[in-house]
Formats: C-alpha cells, sequence, structure tokens
C-alpha cells in the first residue's frame, strides 16, 4: 500500500514524495529496508546506535537521493523534511506520543505542492499491529484542535480584529516575542530595551546640546552640572514610568491569551457535549435578536453572545480593560456558558 501510494503521488503530484518506515529493531529494519529494495527503490536504515552513519543516509534522504528511510528510535520531533508524506508502520506502539510524533513526520507541507494530492498525508499500517484505537485517538484529538482553531477565528472576527501570533513564535523577520513572565524576570525585553535605549539616547542628546549651549553662554561649571543632574533624575523618572507601562501592557496582553482559550476551550466543551454543529445556524435563526441573529451560524452566535454579555456586565468593552476586569471575566463566563446550555435545551423543546 505504502508502494502503491508513493507511485500515485509521483505520477499525479508536484514534487518528489517519500515514504519514512518506522521497524522494531535493526535486523527487522534490514529486513524491510530489503523489501522495498526488491521493487527497485533507493532505501536506507536509521538507528540511534549508529549515529554518524545515520546522519550520512539523512543527508541523502534530504537530496531526494532515497525514496525511503526506516526508523529506529531515530527521527524524533526534531526532524523535519516536507518530502515525506507517507508514514508506513511495520512496528507496534503502545502509547499515543510516539506514535504520534511518527506520524508527524509526514504532516509537513510542502509549500510548491498542491491540496489534492502533494499535501495528503498517508498512514498506512497492518491491521494486526493493534494501532487501531490509537489512529482513532490521534484523529480525535487533531480534529479536537482544528474545531478550536475555527473557534478562536470567529473570537478574532468577532471583535473585528487579525489573529495574534502564539507567544514565543519566531515571526518572519526573525525576532522571538517573549511571554510575560521572560519579562518579568529579566526586564524589559530586547525589543523594548531597543525602543528605551533610543529614548535615553536622544534625551541624553539633548541634555548635552543645551550644556554646551550653556558652556558658550559664559554658564559656571557648577551651574551646568546641577542641569545635567537635574535631566537626569527627571529622565530616570520618564524611563521608569515608560518601562511600567510596557509592562501593565504585557500583562494585559497575558491577560487577554488566558481569557480567549478559556472561553474557546469552554465553547469547544459546549458544542461536543450538545452535539450541536458549530456551522449550524439554529441559535441565530431562534433567536429575536436582531444583533446575534446577523452571527450566521452557532459558533459566530455563542462568541457574540460572550463577548456581548460580558461587555454589558463589565460596563465597558475588552480593550480597556484591566487586571480585575478579566479576573470578574473569569468568575462571570460559567454563568454565561450555563445560560447558552439552557438555549440549547430549548431548541430541542
Amino acid at each position: 500500500m505504502s508502494l502503491r501510494r508513493l507511485n500515485e503521488k509521483r505520477r499525479q503530484g508536484l514534487t518528489h514524495h517519500q515514504i519514512i518506515a518506522v521497524a522494531c529493531d535493526i535486523e527487522h529494519a534490514k529486513e524491510v529496508k530489503a523489501l522495498y529494495e526488491e521493487y527497485g527503490l533507493n532505501a536506507a536504515v536509521v538507528s540511534s546506535d549508529d549515529p554518524e552513519d545515520a546522519e550520512d543516509v539523512i543527508i541523502e534522504y534530504k537530496k531526494g537521493q532515497l525514496d525511503v528511510v526506516v526508523n529506529v528510535n531515530m527521527l524524533g520531533e526534531g526532524f523535519d523534511h516536507s518530502n515525506i508524506s507517507i508514514a508506513a508502520i511495520f512496528r507496534p506502539f503502545r502509547t499515543l506520543a510516539p506514535y504520534a510524533q511518527f506520524i508527524g513526520r509526514a504532516l509537513r507541507r510542502i509549500p510548491e505542492g498542491n491540496d489534492t494530492i502533494d499535501n495528503i498525508a498517508h498512514v498506512v499500517y497492518h491491521t494486526e499491529l493493534g494501532l487501531d484505537d490509537l489512529w482513532t485517538f490521534y484523529t480525535g484529538q487533531r480534529t479536537k484542535a482544528e474545531r478550536k482553531k475555527v473557534l478562536e477565528f470567529e473570537y478574532y472576527r468577532e471583535q473585528g480584529k487579525k489573529q495574534d501570533r502564539d507567544v514565543g513564535e519566531v515571526n518572519a523577520h526573525g525576532k522571538v516575542v517573549v511571554n510575560t513572565k521572560e519579562f518579568l524576570t529579566d526586564g524589559v525585553a530586547s525589543v523594548y530595551q531597543d525602543e528605551i535605549r533610543e529614548s535615553i539616547r536622544l534625551q541624553e542628546l539633548k541634555i548635552q546640546n543645551v550644556a554646551d549651549m550653556m558652556k558658550a553662554a559664559g554658564h559656571s561649571e557648577s551651574d551646568i552640572n546641577e542641569y545635567k543632574a537635574s535631566q537626569k533624575r527627571s529622565l530616570d523618572s520618564e524611563i521608569t514610568e515608560k518601562r511600567n507601562k510596557l509592562r501593565e501592557e504585557l500583562i494585559r496582553e497575558e491577560l487577554h491569551k488566558i481569557h480567549k482559550e478559556d472561553i474557546v476551550n469552554r465553547v469547544e466543551e459546549l458544542f461536543v457535549e450538545t452535539g450541536i454543529h458549530p456551522k449550524g445556524n439554529e441559535l441565530p435563526n431562534r433567536t429575536t435578536s436582531v444583533f446575534l441573529k446577523n452571527s450566521g451560524t452557532n459558533d459566530a452566535y455563542v462568541i457574540k453572545y460572550i463577548n456581548s454579555s460580558l461587555k454589558n456586565r463589565i460596563k465597558r468593552g475588552i480593550d480597556e480593560w484591566e487586571a480585575y476586569d478579566f479576573e470578574q471575566a473569569r468568575t462571570l463566563l460559567p454563568q454565561i456558558i450555563q445560560a447558552i446550555y439552557e438555549k440549547i435545551r430549548n431548541l430541542e423543546g
């Protein structure tokens, strides 16, 4: 089956697809390698027992010189090669973590590929390996993650905002957005240090220019030093205030992130427990509120209902919330979710 999928992908796709296989041990891996070679494929074994040879194999594999690499306790989470689109399993797995890690090697998107054949991953295994339960659980977890992505999209869309990057993700320019813990531990993060350093440089330049003019005008050295000391004290106070504001803003952003995750998790659980489809329209169709009726779908309705309820009770929009407002929202949210449960039960009545 893995051979069939490989030939199909290479025939219909736009890229050089490759197979990653996993075996029980080195001897078993050599047997699997020989089977692939019988069908004319270039195959090799990588094992944690021989890291130097494995490095050479991986280089050949990434160059496209190998069709198949058979893995034994190697190629873990850090291994990334987008042309892998078929995961062939020749060994049992007892737990989800290594199973999911192996499958993950075939899930990297191929930028130049198309989504109908190139960017479809195939997982091939024999039913007697007893992996059906792991597969069911794994795909269920991924489905849950996809549902949450949709809910996050609705959350940001309802607020009229673009979805933010996750904290800690490296952006296109290579800068790392640090989290609040790092900010509070290490002082002002580097992205803000640059801003503050520039502000200090400009202020100090201004102070020195005035001091030079004072000297040219005949002021005493004592007067000039007193002026400098006074301006430095003022600058220190200004910088301290600026740092505190930046710190407060990062804390608020962290609280907003936690608040969003709380909403998404509760709403995802609501749809699972009630069985109502997020993209259905029962809730907006049955409401008498014009504001909520315009939601169009159940998930948009729920997010809009939550946000508007919180705004009405806290008396201001989320962009104006302080730390204590997020705490109040945390206590109010279960009541609001319960009200939505009641509305869904009324649909059935």
